[in-house]
């Protein structure tokens, strides 16, 4: 039982000797921790403080007006050099023609060469001054008097790098673009400025949606094209109405489709429009064949003596029935003259065309006296004015126009178109009257 006793005691006085050091350790690290602390307040109380004359001085006025500067200059030498690593990569794709000394787009890996011309000013065939500064020669596409753009066929070269087309639905109001055009020197010009919209515009007899920019093109520009700073093709500079312009590059592909139709070619090189319309199931008789609608004044077709309402029937003794008959027509051939036979009023008639080898649109036929040019008068009554709601004006006559032949009968003074007007025993008069260089029929009920 004693034994037992001091057992007890002893295993309990180790726990109380334990117990005191974990106490006076407690406390020892106590002590540690406030005397850090007060250590720490008195460092902090006695740092310096730093003097206000310490501070970094501010700048003077004209100090402070110099980096600005600095800096406007770096922002502006920044825009410019990204404007001509735009125009040097737009570059790329254009091409000078010497013959129009004017800026050519490289369209398509064919070879076709997008040119801005409303004069008909390209030979059959013409140079091409290539970005490397090499020249080649291309034959005359797609043309036409009515269009403000024309293509060239060039071949088939490596070193030709074909514009990339974006729509303008991906640009925004504000958006930065270049315009580029080729030098005859082998630079290239380039005028940077702001995209502000599109809206419709009518050139010639194409619709088009004309970008709002806020720089002026100028006649160095004609030709080349507008593109955003990826090197994206936006649009083409093309004269519109005396004014140039730039047209959206999407409205190109269908204007180039329009021009190289049969019908545009038929005008730009003989002058004279067809009836398109006009398919072989509609054809009863094959007399019938195609109807001329329109004849410019002083082209190939108006000096072979066809009128507006005549009916080819015959191509090189070949039956025509239908407007892709006509096709040989617009073939390069060598012959001078093709002869043409057909109808007018039912009555056969035969025409002599000239073949319109390198020839283009011409000018209305001038004479020359004492070497003073001047319009070669023609014949017809002008019309004053025209009531409306009358059949002259249904039928579309305008005043100013003038009238040529009424149901094959030429006018000769305003007494005599009346006379013929009133003497006509037919329900419909046939009217063939000319209006800014165009002869057209009219049918007045």
């Amino acid at each position: 039982m004693e034994r037992l006793g001091r057992h007890v005691v002893s295993r309990y006085s180790s726990k109380i000797v334990d117990v005191r050091n974990q106490l006076t350790d407690r406390k020892y690290i106590a002590l540690l921790a406030a005397v850090a602390g007060i250590i720490l307040v008195l460092g902090t109380w006695a740092r310096p403080r730093p003097r206000q004359d310490d501070a970094p001085p501010m700048p003077s006025p004209v100090e402070s007006m110099r980096l600005q500067r600095m800096t406007q200059l770096r922002n502006i030498q920044g825009m410019t050099n990204l404007f001509l690593d735009a125009a040097t990569h737009a570059s790329r794709h254009l091409v000078w023609l010497p013959d129009s000394r004017s800026t050519a787009l490289i369209w398509d890996i064919n070879g076709t060469v997008l040119a801005a011309t409303s004069k008909l000013n390209l030979p059959e065939i013409t140079l091409v001054n290539t970005a490397e500064q090499l020249q080649t020669e291309a034959r005359r596409g797609a043309i036409s008097p009515t269009s403000p753009l024309g293509s060239l066929r060039v071949g088939t070269d490596d070193t030709f790098q074909p514009v990339q087309q974006v729509s303008l639905d991906v640009l925004s109001m504000g958006d930065w673009l270049v315009a580029v055009a080729k030098q005859e020197n082998g630079s290239h010009t380039f005028a940077p400025g702001v995209y502000g919209g599109s809206s419709p515009v009518l050139c010639g007899e194409s619709n088009f949606q004309e970008i709002a920019y806020t720089v002026n093109f100028s006649e160095l520009m004609l030709g080349g094209g507008l593109f955003d700073l990826n090197g994206f093709l936006v649009g083409v500079i093309v004269r519109c109405n005396d004014r140039l312009i730039a047209i959206a590059a999407s409205d190109v592909p269908a204007e180039l489709k329009k021009i190289e139709s049969l019908e545009s070619q038929l005008l730009a090189r003989y002058g004279f429009r067809v009836d398109v319309s006009v398919t072989s199931e509609d054809t009863k008789n094959s007399w019938q064949g195609v109807r001329v609608t329109e004849v410019w004044v002083g082209e190939a077709a108006d000096l072979a003596g066809i009128r507006p309402g005549d009916h080819i029937t015959e191509l090189n003794e070949t039956e025509v029935e239908m407007v892709d008959d006509l096709f040989p027509l617009v073939l390069p051939t060598t012959q001078e003259n093709i002869e043409l036979r057909g109808r007018r009023r039912g009555k056969k008639v035969n025409f002599v065309l000239s073949s319109g080898n390198d020839t283009t649109i011409a000018a209305p036929a001038k004479q020359m006296v004492s070497g003073i040019g001047f319009d070669t008068p023609r014949k017809g009554v002008p019309i004053d004015f025209v009531i409306p709601n009358s059949p002259a004006a249904r039928a579309g006559l305008q005043s100013n126009d003038v009238v040529l032949w009424i149901d094959d009968r030429s006018p000769v003074s305003t007494r005599n178109l009346l006379r013929l007007l009133n003497s006509s025993s037919k329900t419909a008069r046939q009217v063939v009257a000319e209006r800014n260089g165009r002869m057209r029929m009219y049918e007045l009920q």
